[in-house]
C-alpha cells in the first residue's frame, strides 16, 4: 500500500528493526557514535541500554551495516553476539556468549568459562 502510493523502494513499517530506514536523532547519533568509537578504540564490551522502543536494536543493526564493509579493509574481523533474552543468570549468559562465538564452554564452572571468554582474542573460536 505505502510502497506504490508514496513511490518507496521498500516497506517502511516492519515488525523488526531496520537499520536502513533510521532517522538519526541527536541521541541516536550519539549512541551510534559511541558504538563506533568504542569498537574502533577497542574499549572492550559495549552495552546499549534503554527503554523498550527507543531504537536500541535499530541502532545496532545500523552499526552492523556500517561495519560489514569496513572489515575487508585490513581491519580485524569482529564477532558480534546478540542476546535476545538478557533475563538470565550470569552462568547462562556466559554459556550463551561462548556458543554465539562458536566455542563450547570448557567447564560448568563460572570462573573457568569467564577465563575462556577473557582469552577470546587469542583463541580461535
Amino acid at each position: 500500500m505505502y510502497i506504490d502510493f508514496y513511490g518507496l523502494n521498500n516497506e517502511p513499517f516492519r515488525t523488526t528493526a531496520d537499520g536502513e530506514n533510521l532517522f538519526l536523532s541527536p541521541s541516536h547519533r550519539e549512541a551510534l557514535g559511541s558504538i563506533l568509537y568504542g569498537i574502533k578504540q577497542r574499549k572492550g564490551v559495549i552495552v546499549v541500554t534503554g527503554e523498550v522502543g527507543v531504537g536500541k536494536t535499530t541502532i545496532l543493526r545500523r552499526y552492523l551495516q556500517i561495519a560489514a564493509p569496513m572489515q575487508g579493509n585490513g581491519l580485524q574481523e569482529q564477532k558480534t553476539v546478540h542476546l535476545f533474552n538478557s533475563n538470565v543468570g550470569f552462568n547462562r549468559l556466559l554459556i550463551t556468549i561462548l556458543h554465539q562465538l562458536g566455542a563450547e564452554p570448557c567447564s560448568d564452572e563460572t570462573a573457568e568459562m569467564l577465563a575462556q571468554f577473557m582469552a577470546a582474542p587469542s583463541c580461535s573460536f
